[in-house]
């Protein structure tokens, strides 16, 4: 082979070695990489151009706990963690199975596609919870599962729900039911799955707390109980008047609040409802002047101040004068007329024999009574009349004057 022929295979063979590199690369290389400017998929080699970038699709590019190639396959927007743009990750609204995304209301698109704040069709349910985004929905056990509470009282059909321009109101008709717990029964009134939570007793005195079950001091002289739900539905010391071991007591005029219900001597009023009460100025009994009304000292019973076992009592000696001098509502008491084996008292009828008809009255002293009619007595005649008065019809007469 000439010098011109060698030269034309050595040539020939450059070319091939040359040829063969770019015929492989033109080969495997029919797309872009990934990070390279594209407008659609297929001009990418992995096949996924998403805002004009190849990306890779085994890459979580926007970090959301799902790989770009995933996201594309259920029309996610691999760039952003929160494809729907209601403030929930991709990854936290995706069904447990990786394999495949949640879709609550069963329309076939992904809840990450789904928004859970808007509303298109302003039916009270969220896009992602409504079925049809485009017709309102009347299912009222539905709106009411998606947006009532659905605990305690509140549980069984009473609840309602009303819809106002994709504003949901819920309507609970359940007995007892509460927006806040107030009253203590033993039942969650709220539905918040709690049972009289936030419940305290407050002494009305000291002002001292106690949560149902703790100890208390009750009101007044009712003592140590325990805190707990009344008969009517609020919370008390088991020692008060409206508690299971009540220890109040009638009310005394002591100073004290015996009937437990935070009063001391309230609503006692001398000689009755209608009465002066304690403190006010009172009429005293018989001679005494006028005093205050005041707590009696033993019986716990009010009285006035002048009366007998008053502040202001000034003992008398009790005189037959028709008054009541000692103050103790009797007139005269102590005072009787002996008359044969009676002891009559004032204003009693009395006289014997020609005496009779007269009215037992005090004598001038002061210090006795008399009968008035016995001024008439005269010495005894035999004349079958009692003369002297004294209860015997001629008591004295020898028998030949009787005669």
């Amino acid at each position: 082979m000439n010098s011109i022929g060698t030269m034309l295979s050595v040539r020939n063979v450059y070319r091939l070695v040359v040829l063969i590199p770019a015929v492989i690369l033109g080969c495997t290389s029919s797309g872009l990489p990934n990070g390279s400017q594209c407008v659609a998929d297929s001009d990418c080699n992995s096949g996924l151009c998403a805002q004009k970038q190849c990306l890779d699709l085994d890459v979580d590019t926007d970090e959301d706990g799902l790989p770009n190639g995933k996201e594309a396959k259920w029309g996610l927007n691999p760039l952003s963690p929160d494809s729907d743009g209601d403030g929930r990750e991709d990854i936290s609204e995706w069904a447990d199975n990786l394999e495949i995304p949640a879709d609550s209301d069963g329309d076939g698109k992904a809840d990450a596609l789904e928004s859970v704040i808007d509303d298109a069709d302003l039916d009270c349910l969220v896009d992602q919870y409504d079925v049809d985004d485009t017709q309102a929905t009347d299912d009222m056990v539905l709106l009411v599962n998606t947006h009532c509470k659905q605990m305690g009282v509140c549980l069984g059909e009473a609840t309602t729900l009303s819809c106002d321009l994709g504003v949901p109101t819920c309507v609970y008709g359940h007995p007892g039911y509460e927006a806040s717990e107030n009253t203590c029964d033993g039942l969650d009134n709220d539905c918040d799955g709690q049972v009289d939570e936030s419940l305290t007793w407050t002494h009305p005195e000291s002002g001292a707390n106690a949560a149902l079950g703790e100890a208390c001091s009750g009101i007044g002289r009712c003592g140590l109980g325990t805190v707990e739900c009344s008969d009517d539905g609020t919370v008390t010391c088991s020692t008060n008047a409206n508690g299971s071991e009540s220890q109040a007591m009638e009310e005394k005029c002591d100073g004290f609040d015996d009937d437990c219900d935070g009063l001391a001597d309230e609503d006692l009023r001398l000689g009755g409802p209608d009465g002066p009460a304690l403190g006010w100025l009172c009429e005293g009994i018989g001679s005494c002047h006028i005093g205050v009304v005041e707590c009696g000292s033993e019986d716990g019973s009010v009285l006035c101040s002048t009366a007998p076992g008053g502040s202001d009592y000034v003992e008398i000696v009790e005189m037959c004068n028709g008054l009541d001098d000692n103050c103790d509502g009797q007139v005269d008491e102590g005072f009787f007329f002996a008359q044969d084996t009676k002891l009559l008292p004032a204003g009693a009828p009395c006289g014997l024999g020609i005496c009779q008809g007269g009215v037992v009255q005090c004598a001038q002293n002061q210090l006795e009574l008399e009968c008035n009619s016995n001024a008439k007595p005269s010495a005894e005649v035999c004349n079958g009349l009692d003369d002297n008065c004294d209860g015997n019809v001629v008591n004295g007469l020898s028998p030949a004057a009787s005669n």
